[in-house]
């Protein structure tokens, strides 16, 4: 969850404001964002810590990370996801980085799939298989192989008017 905010904080502070509207100032946005994520977040972790006594997950503890081994194990499982899940759309998901205007929602998608890539890669992946650490990324993923094609579609139209008017 802290990974995430982070991934919508840089994206937000990358960004000049609020793009419909152009009058939220970039630290009034953070400020808010961020107290309104505290005011989730910090009821929940503390009763989460004084509950169970750790400050992360169980699984933080039971499964390790970052080691030699395990990255091997989460490297094969990735080729294997890429292969037989997200190959076929893999390449439309990257169109959106062809773009001149990266907006903050296409980075957040970006961020979002690279932080659970991350997670997979330190993690090893699930030892009971079924990609179930990469497929949240699944939908991030699909929603930027359609934004591909609907860029892709664009300039083609724009393309064909420009030839016709000509």
């Amino acid at each position: 969850n802290i990974l995430l905010l982070l991934v919508f904080l840089a994206v937000r502070a990358a960004n000049k404001g609020d793009p419909r509207s152009g009058k939220i100032e970039r630290r009034r946005w953070l400020l808010s964002f961020t107290l309104f994520f505290a005011v989730v977040y910090v009821p929940y972790y503390a009763w989460r810590f004084f509950f169970y006594g750790y400050p992360f997950p169980n699984t933080f503890y039971a499964k390790g990370g970052g080691t030699y081994y395990l990255l091997r194990r989460a490297l094969r499982s990735l080729k294997l996801f890429t292969k037989n899940v997200t190959l076929p759309v893999a390449g439309l998901a990257a169109l959106p980085l062809l773009s001149r205007r990266l907006n903050s929602w296409v980075l957040t998608c970006y961020g979002i799939i690279v932080v659970r890539t991350g997670f997979q890669l330190w993690s090893g992946g699930a030892w009971i298989g079924r990609f179930r650490f990469l497929v949240p990324a699944l939908p991030f993923t699909y929603l930027l192989a359609v934004t591909g094609l609907h860029d892709v579609a664009a300039a083609l139209l724009l393309a064909a008017r420009k030839r016709r008017a000509a």
